[in-house]
């Protein structure tokens, strides 16, 4: 019994080893296997080849044969969205596996177990990655490629396949050969089917045509001429236009077997048959490369406008009169149809603001079509408070506050808003956040702000040159803080009348502006800023100091002088009459996150009855936004400005040309900061050769407010978003999607500060010399949120203008930290 029972245990001890040999070298073939190079031999051994391969590359090899074109050419990110053959994606974390585990394969070093451990880690993590050859796939590729080759014009291309493993079956590679052949221009679009049309509308179309021919053949081009031919017949009566049908030959015959519902034979149905669009036909001239093109049009009927019928749905909220509507509509009864018409009918009702939705649907009626406007109503009122954080312009400041907001978009049921806001705002919160690191700076520069607005508007008001006219009149009434004592008060009345394009893409503005302020204390912040420079370097001339603060605190010294010191009333005391026009135009993808599209506006102001104040001032800013990967953006801006400061007089007896008048101080131009030169701090940087002349380099925060006649900023960015990486988690991942890095360039700078002494030193020519700007580069990081970016920019200075001595102006003379600067923002610079 002893030694039987030994006998047994030994041939099941025997068996569980063998069982788990068998098992562990199933498993470490099916690891080979499943992967495309742990399968390959480790170094002195022999290993199976294995039947599926891994595909690691794809390569498009174009071969220069005679004759054959280079223009033109498909790029390889479209070929490989054409094709289905697709290559190994591995993440980070595979790549890092793959390396290692390759390194403890060649290596006779590393145990077997270490080997096998990571080949089981490799596995697991590209399990879902791995891409495999396949010659089907590859074969309707070439299938696939030929024939959108031909799309474009390579009629004579051919393609052809191979794919090549590599001796270690680390990188196997499917490259593609083509030859494209000359490719075949196109010689003649011919349009059937507009023969019934007036001769007008059928020279509009092959203009049309033939204006938008492309040189060299291309279907996908010649589909959007077959789309505008279209369009083009639905704008001018002819609703129901389209491609001719035509039976669909490649369809199965309809069952022609005879039924117990027929008395003779089963005759067809029109459902037995399908028909399909006659697309345009090509004739190809394989002799002379060239190609002719007929394109198929079916106008139909035309058609004309009906009677409109208006259905409200208030759900219990205001409502808008019908007049006011219908003066929206951009057609009237008896117009021929127009489906762009239609649609900008539709987006001038919803710009009214009572709206959730605006629908216009169409009916036809003999030789008419009839439109019913549904309107859904939503909420006209509304009323808030939020904290806010924004850029304002000209200063450059990046500015915190609280806003509050009371707001009713249909008054008196005509489309009417009334709004009442409230805001207190500190100003360039960057400098207060600078002070609390590093108090040793000194007093940061900022201020607070209160302000008041009532504004009305009015839509609709009139037609001009068929763009409806609607007019704002807003009424503001604001106390700046300036600096400890000085502060300001006044008010100002805005009248606009403004117009929007159909697209809301462009609006045009015309506005006039009363303005009337009133100083207080400005005797005791001008000797608080005297006594301060002073008690700093009390060697001082100070008659020779008083004439320097009086240069620089021109605009306030007079704002004081013209309301008598402060006696008289905002109302005695206007200070401005100005007269405004402005364009504007946006058709960027995304108000905070821009990737494509561009964005421009310029405005012209004038003061045509001169008070305190008398200047032409002209600014224009232009944004671009383009794509240069699945997450790279390139962005550009160019910002000009210049303000032409009226009413200069003789000298006085100093050789100081005379002004009554001034510039108000947010008029005036600054450059510097987190959204114009990086390099600097907010309103630091100016041409020195047209600033006043042997100024203190301290005279207090008021001059500060003092601005420039001039200026001029490009930059350039280019911004990259990180992806999602699963392999960091779900919280991880959604963190380090909402990162980015930018890489920036400014060149600009500001001239002829607004002093009597100062403005007109720069000439043209001195503004257009590169000598005078400044140019930063620099890096900076990028957090997503609702509100936009939050943004932390290092900025460099590669030259800077303002040194005194020219040694320094560039960075080889000077220590590298004093040519850093830190900018802290919300939303992009541009």
């Amino acid at each position: 019994m002893h030694r039987r029972s030994s006998s047994h245990s030994q041939r099941s001890t025997t068996f569980r080893f063998t069982l788990l040999a068998l098992l562990c070298l199933a498993i470490g073939q099916s690891i080979l296997l499943a992967q495309d190079s742990t399968g390959a031999e480790r170094q002195h051994s022999n290993i199976r080849s294995v039947d599926r391969y891994a595909l690691h590359e794809i390569v498009f090899a174009y071969s220069n044969a005679p004759g054959s074109s280079t223009d033109g050419l498909p790029a390889n990110t479209e070929l490989l969205s054409i094709i289905n053959s697709r290559a190994c994606d591995f993440s980070i974390t595979s790549r890092m596996l793959r390396k290692l585990t390759y390194e403890a394969m060649a290596n006779n070093d590393v145990p077997d177990d270490i080997v096998t451990v990571l080949q089981e880690f490799y596995t697991r993590s590209s399990l879902t990655e791995l891409r495999y050859f396949d010659k089907t796939v590859a074969g309707l590729d070439v299938y696939r490629l030929r024939d959108y080759f031909s799309q474009i014009g390579f009629h004579d291309v051919r393609i052809h396949y191979d794919f090549h493993v590599s001796l270690s079956r680390r990188h196997n590679v499917l490259s593609f050969h083509i030859t494209p052949g000359k490719r075949y221009s196109l010689d003649t679009v011919v349009i059937i089917g507009i023969d019934s049309l007036n001769n007008e509308l059928a020279q509009r179309l092959r203009s049309i045509a033939l204006d938008a021919k492309p040189t060299e053949f291309n279907e996908p081009q010649l589909r959007v001429v077959l789309q505008n031919l279209l369009s083009t017949l639905h704008d001018n009566s002819y609703a129901f236009a389209r491609v001719p049908l035509i039976r669909d030959t490649t369809a199965p015959a309809p069952d022609q077997t005879p039924s117990k519902t027929t008395r003779d034979t089963a005759q067809p149905s029109k459902q037995d048959v399908t028909y399909v669009e006659q697309m345009p036909t090509v004739a190809i001239d394989t002799s002379n490369k060239r190609d002719s093109l007929t394109i198929f049009v079916e106008p139909l009927k035309p058609y004309i406008f009906g009677s409109t019928l208006f259905i409200d749905s208030t759900r219990g909220y205001p409502f808008t009169v019908e007049n006011l509507k219908r003066h929206q509509l951009a057609f009237s009864p008896g117009d021929p149809y127009s489906l762009s018409a239609l649609r900008r009918s539709e987006a001038a009702i919803y710009s009214l603001g009572p709206y959730e939705r605006v629908a216009i649907d169409t009916t036809v009626s003999g030789d008419s079509i009839l439109t019913r406007v549904f309107c859904l109503y939503k909420r006209v009122w509304d009323a808030g408070a939020n904290i806010f954080v924004n850029n304002t312009f000209p200063d450059n400041f990046t500015n915190i506050g609280i806003d509050a907001l009371l707001l009713d978009r249909n008054l008196f049921h005509d489309a009417q808003s009334l709004s009442l806001s409230g805001r207190t705002t500190l100003r360039d919160l960057p400098s207060v956040l600078n002070h609390w690191i590093y108090p040793s700076l000194g007093k940061p520069n900022y201020d607070y702000e209160l302000e008041t607005t009532v504004q009305y508007g009015q839509p609709d008001v009139t037609v001009l040159f068929k763009h409806r006219i609607d007019v704002s009149l807003t009424f503001n009434a604001y106390d700046h803080y300036i600096v400890d004592p000085f502060s300001v008060s006044g008010g100002n009345i805005h009248v606009a009348a403004f117009t929007r394009s159909s697209d809301n893409t462009k609006r045009y503005q015309v506005e006039a502006v009363i303005e009337a302020e009133k100083p207080k204390n400005f005797t005791t912040a001008y000797e608080s800023a005297f006594q301060e420079f002073l008690d700093k370097h009390p060697t001082t001339d100070t008659a020779s100091l008083r004439s320097d603060l009086n240069e620089r605190l021109d605009p306030y010294k007079k704002l004081d002088t013209y309301t008598d010191q402060g006696t008289k009333s905002i109302f005695q005391s206007i200070t401005s009459i100005s007269m405004t026009a402005s364009y504007s135009y946006d058709n960027r993808n995304d108000i905070f996150f821009p990737s494509r599209g561009s964005q421009a506006n310029m405005l012209i102001e004038v003061t045509p009855v001169p008070q305190l104040t008398n200047f032409i001032r002209v600014i224009g800013n232009y944004y671009a936004y383009g794509t240069l990967g699945e997450r790279l953006t390139d962005a550009f801006k160019i910002r000009a400005g210049h303000i032409l400061w009226l009413g200069f007089g003789a000298a006085d007896s100093n050789g100081t040309p005379t002004n009554s008048y001034t510039v108000p101080s947010d008029r005036g131009f600054f450059a510097g900061g987190a959204s114009s030169i990086r390099s600097f701090a907010s309103r630091q940087l100016g041409n020195p050769a047209s600033n006043d002349p042997n100024l203190p380099s301290n005279v207090g925060d008021l001059a500060n407010y003092v601005g420039w006649a001039t200026v001029i900023e490009l930059s350039a960015e280019l911004r990259y978003t990180f992806p999602y990486i699963p392999e960091l988690g779900d919280f991880v991942s959604d963190k380090v999607r909402n990162l980015g890095l930018t890489f920036f360039t400014d060149i600009g700078n500001a001239f002829n500060r607004l002093t009597p002494s100062a403005y007109g030193k720069a000439q043209f020519k001195d503004i257009l010399n590169p000598v005078n700007y400044a140019w930063a580069i620099g890096t900076g990081i990028r957090y997503t949120t609702p509100a936009g970016p939050i943004r932390i920019d290092l900025g460099y200075d590669l030259y800077d203008p303002m040194q005194s001595n020219p040694r320094y102006n560039w960075p080889l003379h000077r220590k590298f930290i004093e040519s850093l600067a830190v900018q802290l923002s919300l939303g992009h610079a541009f």
